[in-house]
């Protein structure tokens, strides 16, 4: 026996009237290549981030260096940071209104906070946790 159940309708202004014609499954599968790309995007970020960083400790540690040489490795490195968190809040919003067709704007903007929240922490904690690994780039 099935069970009728009533709810308010959406605003047309809501409904993204030419995504109605892709199905569950299509949407589910869109949204999937998304969530791969940002985190291929996310590890190659990491990977960046911890390599800049490690290397700017390390070359820290030495005794030789000069203050020029320093404040350059610290304005490049800064640099390589912020343009690999930039380039991830530029990527998110439109691979998610590129490719992903949710039949509902308010849905689509949910989803696209939930995935910019879910990996700028996964790409912090991964960083923060790369300082626990022994690496010795840059270092003579």
């Amino acid at each position: 026996f099935n069970r009728l159940t009533a709810s308010f309708a959406r605003h047309p202004n809501n409904v993204l009237w030419e995504n109605l014609g892709h199905s569950a499954a299509s949407r589910r599968r869109r949204s999937m290549l998304v969530i791969f790309i940002l985190l291929c995007q996310v590890l190659a970020a990491t990977v960046i981030i911890m390599m800049v960083t490690n290397y700017v400790v390390n070359r820290g540690l030495d005794e030789d260096i000069t203050f020029f040489e320093s404040a350059r490795n610290m304005i490049w490195t800064t640099l390589a940071i912020i343009a690999s968190n930039v380039s991830f809040f530029i990527m998110t919003p439109l691979l998610t209104y590129a490719i992903e067709k949710q039949h509902f704007a308010d849905v689509r903007e949910v989803e696209l906070v939930r995935k910019m929240v879910f990996f700028q922490c996964l790409n912090n904690t991964a960083v923060a946790l790369s300082f626990f690994i022994p690496f010795q780039w840059g270092r003579d």
